[in-house]
């Protein structure tokens, strides 16, 4: 059994903690392989083109989680359609990011990051106050996130996922895939500064908080499939 996990840094793997993340608890629980497409700061675009390859790999499962409006993808060199989620750049100087089997530095255009880590060299102040709007932002993620979901569908790909920071709209449509929102979505639950229980810098949780995850995501998975 092939588990693919897709999103930001709440649904990634801390290399440093390894086994804790709650994608890695599930895939032991089911005897499953996991691979992690997920990665820090990433935009709902970013995540799309993840959910796009882990389609093209026919895993068994899909594990997902969609992110903030407050990210932006900024392309350093022409951006390459058909390299799709090749495209993204997976190292971080904030952080030592788990690097998907499909990374390839030759390959990286974009960045894709929280707007605060980007240096102010495309005016992005004026960009901010003047031209975006978050609602609007907000309205364009949800399409892309709506249309990654209904294409898992019709592919007959099993999948779990949390609206995660992409509240404010309607998910009824697939309210039957998605785990409880305020138990299970694990943006509710960042460990406090300061926090004396174990806790990882990149998924932002305190390790008995991901074992608490892991059992609400396997109810929802064996409530929902039956894995031979």
């Amino acid at each position: 059994m092939k588990i693919i996990a897709c999103g930001c840094s709440f649904m990634a793997i801390d290399n440093r903690l390894p086994g804790t993340h709650f994608t890695e608890i599930l895939a032991k629980s089911l005897n499953a392989d996991l691979e992690s497409y997920a990665k820090f700061g990433s935009t709902n675009f970013t995540v799309r083109l993840q959910i796009e390859e882990a389609i093209k790999q026919r895993p068994d499962l899909i594990l997902l989680g969609f992110t903030n409006v407050d990210r932006l993808d900024l392309s350093y060199r022409p951006y390459s359609i058909e390299n799709g989620i090749k495209n993204i750049e997976y190292q971080s100087k904030f952080v030592k990011p788990n690097l998907p089997s499909f990374y390839d530095s030759e390959l990286v255009t974009t960045r894709s990051e929280p707007i605060v880590d980007f240096e102010d060299t495309v005016n992005l102040k004026q960009w901010l106050s003047e031209i975006y709007d978050d609602q609007l932002k907000r309205h364009s993620d949800y399409f892309i996130s709506t249309g990654a979901l209904d294409k898992i569908k019709k592919n007959h790909i099993p999948f779990v996922f949390t609206r995660g920071a992409l509240h404010g709209m309607n998910w009824a449509e697939f309210g039957k895939n998605e785990v409880n929102y305020k138990r299970g979505c694990p943006w509710h639950f960042v460990a406090p500064s300061g926090s004396k229980e174990p806790a990882s810098e990149i998924y932002h949780t305190t390790v008995y908080k991901q074992s608490e995850l892991a059992e609400i995501w396997l109810d929802k998975i064996l409530e929902l499939y039956t894995f031979s």
